[in-house]
C-alpha cells in the first residue's frame, strides 16, 4: 500500500496519497508494521503542498506512540526549526515528548497488570536438560510461547535478545522460550540453526505436543495465539500478559524493559 501512496506523491497526486496515507494511518492508531514508512510519505506530500505544520502534526503524532527512528528525527527535526525559528530547543521538544510517552506508558502499565497464580511446568531444554517453574520461585520469570513457522515471533527475536542483554547481571531474572505448536518431526534442528544462526542465547525449551496424557504449557497459560510473553513476579503470579504487540527491536525493549522493571518495584 505505502508503494502505491509514495507513487502517487511522485506523480504530484498530492491530495490523494495525503487521502490513503492519513486514511490507513488513522484505522491503525499509527501502529503496526508500515507505520513508519507510511508517515514518511503522509508528511512528504503534505510539504510538498507547503503544508509544514500538517506535516509536523503527523510526525509528531506518530512519535507519541513510537520508537524514534532517524529518518523520523531528521524529517520532525527540519520541520520544527522552520515552524519555530532556528533558535528553538529541538531537543527540549524530544526531551517532553519522552517524558510525556514514558508518563502514558506507565499509566498503561499499571492498568496491565495482573495477579493470577502462574501455572507450573516441566520441560526439556535443547541440552536436554528438565527445566521447572517451581524451581525460579523467588526469581521473575519471562516467558516467550513461540515457534519456528511464526514470522511476528521471530521477528520478536532481535528486540528480546536485546532486552536479554540488557539483564543479563540479574541474577534474579530468567527468561524461558518455549517452542511449542510444531508441526514438522525435525522442528528441534529448526530451532538450532535459528538460534546459531542469529547467535541467539535463549533458553528454549520444548512444549511438544504429541503426548496426549500432558497437557502442554501453552494449553495451561491459555495462549490463542503467538507470540504470546508472560511476565511472572518472585512470588509465582503472572503480572503481565502480552500479545499482537510490536515487533520491532526498539519496540520490543522499550515495551518488555518498562513492564520487567515495574513487576522489579512490587
Amino acid at each position: 500500500v505505502n508503494d502505491y501512496s509514495a507513487a502517487l506523491l511522485v506523480n504530484g497526486q498530492l491530495d490523494e496519497s495525503i487521502k490513503l496515507t492519513a486514511d490507513l494511518l488513522a484505522e491503525n492508531d499509527y501502529a503496526g508494521m508500515s507505520a513508519q514508512s507510511l508517515v514518511q510519505t503522509l508528511a512528504k506530500a503534505f510539504i510538498a503542498k507547503g503544508e509544514q505544520l500538517n506535516a509536523f502534526l503527523a510526525l509528531d503524532k506518530y512519535l507519541q506512540k513510537n520508537p524514534q527512528s532517524p529518518e523520523i528525527l531528521s524529517l520532525i527535526k527540519d520541520l520544527y526549526l522552520k515552524l519555530n525559528g532556528s533558535k528553538s530547543d529541538f531537543l527540549q521538544y524530544l526531551n517532553l515528548l519522552s517524558a510525556e510517552k514514558q508518563k502514558e506508558q506507565m499509566k498503561h502499565l499499571k492498568n496491565a497488570m495482573v495477579r493470577e497464580e502462574a501455572p507450573l511446568f516441566s520441560l526439556y531444554n535443547r541440552k536436554g536438560e528438565l527445566v521447572n517453574l517451581a524451581d525460579y520461585k523467588g526469581k521473575l520469570v519471562v516467558l516467550d510461547f513461540w515457534a519456528t513457522w511464526c514470522v511476528p515471533c521471530k521477528q520478536s527475536f532481535p528486540g528480546m535478545q536485546a532486552v536479554l542483554d540488557k539483564y543479563r547481571d540479574n541474577k534474579d531474572i530468567e527468561f524461558l522460550f518455549i517452542d511449542t505448536w510444531e508441526t514438522k518431526p525435525d522442528f528441534e534442528k529448526s530451532v538450532n540453526d535459528l538460534m546459531n544462526e542469529n547467535s541467539y542465547t535463549f533458553n528454549v525449551l520444548y512444549d511438544k505436543q504429541q503426548d496426549k496424557n500432558v497437557e502442554t504449557a501453552v494449553k495451561k497459560y491459555g495462549v490463542s495465539g503467538i507470540p504470546a510473553k508472560f511476565i511472572i513476579d518472585r512470588n509465582g503470579y503472572i503480572r503481565y500478559k502480552v500479545s499482537s504487540s510490536r515487533t520491532d527491536k526498539e519496540s520490543v525493549l522499550s515495551e518488555m524493559s518498562a513492564m520487567i522493571d515495574m513487576v522489579l518495584k512490587q
